[in-house]
C-alpha cells in the first residue's frame, strides 16, 4: 500500500490539494459509480497520514478493515478501490491543470469552438475577437502563447470557411503564419538545446544538421513578427557554425539585451545561457579578454533570477560563474558567491561532492594546493566535473612538484583514451587531450633548455581547442 502509484502521487500533493481533492469526489456529479462510498472513504482515512503517508495503519490488511468494515478480506478487492481513487484523482488533477488562470485563453478558444459545434457561429466568433484581442498583446512570447495563436487562427479560418463567398483567404495566410512561428518555436527550442549537448558529449542521434540548416533558412523571421524566434534562429545559426566568432557574440548579447523587456523569463533563462555557453566557448579559443565580460553578464543574469529554478542552481551554472569571477580577479566575491549557494545546489548528493569541487577550484587560485587535494573529491558521475576535478589534481600535484603527478597523468590518458569513444564528444576530448599532452611536454623538459619553454607556448597559441590554456602558458613560460 505504501509503495503503491495510489499513495506515491498523493505524497506529492499539498494538503490543501487533498481536502480539495475530497471535496471534488463530494460532489454531484462524482456521486453515483461503483465503489464511490469505498473511494471516499479510502481517501479520507489516507488523508489523515498526510503528507508523508508512512504510519503502518496503511498497510494493507488495516485499510481493508477501515474501507469494509465488518466484512471478510478478499482478494484484490481493495485494489478495486484503489484504481477508481487513482482515475479519480487523475482526472482532478487535469482539471486542476486546464482550468489554471494562466490557461484561460486556451478555454475561451476551446469554449468558442464548442459554441460553434453547436450552431452559435455569431456567438463564437464574437468570444474570438476577445481572444484575439488579448493575444496579440501578450505578456510573454513563450511557446504556449504561439500554440494560442495559431489555435485562434485556425478556429478563425473554420469560422470562415462555413461563410465564404469566395471573396478572401478565409484567414488561411496567416493561419499558416502562426503556425509556421509555433512549428519552428518548438523545433528551434529542441534544436538549440540539442547543440549545446552535442558540444558537451557524443550522442547518439539521427538529426541531420544540414537539413536543419536548410530547413530553418526556408523560415523567414523578423523581430517585429518575434523576437524570440528570430533569436532563437540567430542562436542556432550561431551554434551550428563550427568556427566561433567574437562579432557574433556581441550581436547576440545587443540582440537579447534589446528585447530583453517583452520577452518572457522563461526564454531569457535560455537565451542568456546560450550566449554564456557561446562566450565560453570564445574564451576556450583564446579570447581570454571576455573573462570580465562573461563575470558582468552572470552577475547581471542573478539579480534579475535567470539561473535559479525553485530558488537553486545547478552544479554547472555554479562552477561556471564561480570561475569566470575568479578569472576576472573577482576572487572576494566568488567566495562569497560558493558559499552563500552551498546548500542550494540542485543534485548534490550527501558528501556535497559538487560543492568540494567548485570549492577546490577556489582553493586553487588561492594557491592552496594541498587544501585542494584533500578537498576534491575522489570521482564525479557528471562528466564535466569528474574532468574538473582530474585537471585541478593535475595542476595541484605539478605545483607541489609531487612525484604522484607522473602516475596521474598516465591515468588521465587512460581515462580520456576510452571516455572518447564512449561519451565524450570530439571537442571536449580534444580540448582535454591537449591539455594532458602539453601538459606532458611540460613536465618532461629537460632543464636549462632556453628555447624549449618559448616552443610549447608557440604551440599552446596555435592550438584552437585547448582547456586550461592560460595555465599552461604561465607554466611554459617558467620553463625559460
Amino acid at each position: 500500500m505504501h509503495n503503491s502509484n495510489l499513495v506515491e502521487l498523493l505524497k506529492k500533493l499539498t494538503i490543501k490539494e487533498i481536502k480539495d481533492f475530497i471535496l471534488y469526489l463530494e460532489g454531484p456529479l462524482l456521486s453515483k459509480g461503483r465503489y464511490r462510498k469505498e473511494t471516499l472513504i479510502l481517501i479520507k482515512m489516507l488523508a489523515k497520514h498526510a503528507p508523508d503517508f508512512e504510519d503502518p495503519l496503511i498497510g494493507k490488511t488495516s485499510v481493508y478493515k477501515q474501507v469494509f468494515v465488518g466484512e471478510d478480506f478478499k482478494e484484490g478487492r481493495l485494489e478495486k478501490v484503489m484504481v477508481e481513487l487513482f482515475k479519480s484523482l487523475r482526472l482532478f488533477l487535469l482539471t486542476e491543470q486546464y482550468l489554471q488562470e494562466e490557461n484561460e485563453q486556451n478555454l475561451q478558444i476551446d469554449f468558442a469552438r464548442i459554441l460553434l459545434q453547436r450552431g452559435l457561429q455569431q456567438k463564437a466568433a464574437n468570444l474570438l475577437k476577445i481572444v484575439q484581442d488579448e493575444i496579440q498583446t501578450p505578456h510573454s512570447l513563450q511557446v504556449k502563447y504561439y500554440q494560442r495563436l495559431y489555435k485562434a487562427s485556425e478556429l478563425s479560418y473554420t469560422l470562415n470557411a462555413q461563410k465564404n463567398k469566395w471573396k478572401d483567404d478565409l484567414n488561411i495566410a496567416q493561419t499558416l503564419r502562426n503556425l509556421d512561428l509555433y512549428y519552428f518555436s518548438n523545433r528551434l527550442s529542441l534544436l538549440n538545446h540539442y547543440l549545446v549537448i552535442l558540444k558537451m558529449s557524443r550522442v547518439a542521434t539521427d538529426i541531420d544538421l544540414e537539413k536543419e540548416r536548410v530547413i530553418s533558412s526556408l523560415f523567414q523571421v523578423t523581430p517585429a513578427d518575434s523576437p524570440t524566434v528570430f533569436i532563437a534562429q540567430r542562436i542556432f545559426q550561431v551554434y551550428s557554425d563550427s568556427i566561433p566568432n567574437t562579432d557574433t557574440f556581441e550581436e547576440l548579447l545587443q540582440i537579447i539585451t534589446q528585447f530583453e523587456s517583452v520577452i518572457d523569463t522563461e526564454n531569457l533563462w535560455h537565451f542568456f545561457y546560450y550566449l554564456r555557453s557561446y562566450c565560453i566557448v570564445l574564451i576556450l579559443n583564446g579570447h581570454r579578454d571576455l573573462w570580465p565580460i562573461l563575470h558582468r553578464i552572470n552577475r547581471d543574469n542573478l539579480q534579475k533570477n535567470y539561473f535559479y529554478y525553485q530558488g537553486s542552481l545547478t552544479a554547472g551554472a555554479l562552477m561556471s560563474i564561480s570561475n569566470a569571477a575568479i578569472r576576472a580577479d573577482d576572487v572576494v566575491w566568488a567566495e562569497a558567491f560558493i558559499e552563500t549557494h552551498k546548500h542550494k545546489i540542485v543534485g548534490d548528493n550527501e558528501t556535497m561532492d559538487f560543492y568540494q569541487t567548485v570549492l577546490a577550484n577556489l582553493l586553487f587560485h588561492k594557491g592552496a594546493y594541498e587544501k585542494t587535494l584533500e578537498t576534491l573529491p575522489a570521482t564525479s558521475q557528471h562528466v564535466d566535473f569528474h574532468l574538473w576535478g582530474r585537471r585541478l589534481e593535475l595542476k595541484a600535484y605539478f605545483e607541489l612538484k609531487s612525484d604522484l603527478l607522473y602516475y596521474k597523468i598516465d591515468a588521465f590518458k587512460m581515462y580520456l583514451s576510452r571516455a572518447s569513444k564512449k561519451t565524450l564528444s570530439d571537442e571536449t576530448s580534444e580540448m582535454n587531450s591537449n591539455f594532458i599532452n602539453f601538459l606532458h611536454q611540460i613536465v618532461y623538459s629537460k632543464p636549462g633548455d632556453p628555447n624549449r619553454g618559448k616552443t610549447i607556448v608557440k604551440r599552446i597559441k596555435e592550438k584552437k581547442l585547448l582547456i586550461e590554456r592560460d595555465w599552461l602558458i604561465e607554466k611554459a613560460q617558467e620553463l625559460t
